[in-house]
């Protein structure tokens, strides 16, 4: 999640004084899943496509992320993802990530 946050915050906003950030988490029981949405009001990513998107998106960081995403998928069996929508309002960064509860 760090490395989204980062992202938010420096391209939220460095493209006005009035930037803002926005961190949601979604439990969603029926498939073993958490979402954190990273939300900003930045000027968005400029791509062509939604593949461009995802490579360019943090370049480094969002390697790393999907690989770690693969991992947790075939770990835990879950449809773990990242999913970003953008536009020249800003741009929100979805993790879907597996959990565990602890039953006491």
């Amino acid at each position: 999640i760090q490395p989204i946050v980062e992202n938010a915050i420096i391209h939220g906003f460095a493209s006005s004084n009035d930037g803002y950030l926005k961190i949601n988490l979604d439990l969603i029981k029926a498939k073993g899943l958490l979402c954190v949405a990273v939300e900003d009001n930045g000027s968005g990513i400029e791509t062509n496509t939604k593949d461009e998107l995802k490579t360019k998106y943090g370049s480094v960081s969002g390697s790393i992320i999907n690989e770690r995403l693969e991992i947790l998928k075939k770990k835990f069996k879950v449809d773990a993802k990242m999913e970003i929508s953008s536009s020249n309002t800003g741009t929100t960064v979805q993790l879907f990530l597996p959990y565990i509860l602890d039953e006491i």
